[in-house]
Order: structure tokens, then C-alpha cells, then sequence
């Protein structure tokens, strides 16, 4: 790994420990701008807020990076997504 890309991915996980999600399970790999996030993250214990807005508000603030050239979003969440669910509560109808 570059210089350039263990800042890169210093970068990324101060971006992702802002947010109010357990990001413990989530690896980081950067290589010549492109970003990959692997792994499991979940809301912090005792967090109410908006899984969905936190997880939108990654991923913008992160593809507007200049040093970003994509990023690869692979993790788990323990939730479906809102538009997910969504889907089948409108299916059910």
C-alpha cells in the first residue's frame, strides 16, 4: 500500500467513526483512489436516529472526495434498507 493510499484510508475511517454507526467489523482498503468498505456495521447501542440517512450521508460525503476515484460499498447491515421495506409492506397490500 502507497503512502498516498494509507492516508486515503486514514481519511475514510475518520469520515466513517463521525457518524454514529459500529463501523468495528468494517475493513478499509484503498488502492490508487479506489475505495473498498467490507464488512459488517450497525447503529451504536442506544442510538435512535435514521440507519438509512447515516448510511446515504457516507456514501455522498465520501464519492465527493477528490482523492476518491469510486468507492465499492460491500457490508452488512442488520436492517433492510427503508426503500426495502418499503417494497414489501406495498406488496402486501
Amino acid at each position: 500500500m502507497q503512502s498516498g493510499d494509507k492516508d486515503l484510508a486514514r481519511t475514510v475511517r475518520k469520515e466513517l467513526s463521525r457518524r454514529a454507526l459500529d463501523i468495528t467489523e468494517v475493513q478499509v482498503s484503498c488502492v490508487n483512489g479506489l475505495v473498498h468498505l467490507n464488512g459488517r456495521v450497525k447503529p451504536l447501542p442506544g442510538r435512535v436516529g435514521d440507519f438509512d440517512a447515516e448510511m446515504d450521508s457516507i456514501q455522498k460525503s465520501l464519492r465527493t472526495n477528490s482523492h476518491i476515484r469510486e468507492v465499492i460499498f460491500e457490508w452488512q447491515t442488520p436492517y433492510q434498507s427503508t426503500g426495502d421495506k418499503m417494497k414489501k409492506d406495498a406488496a402486501r397490500k
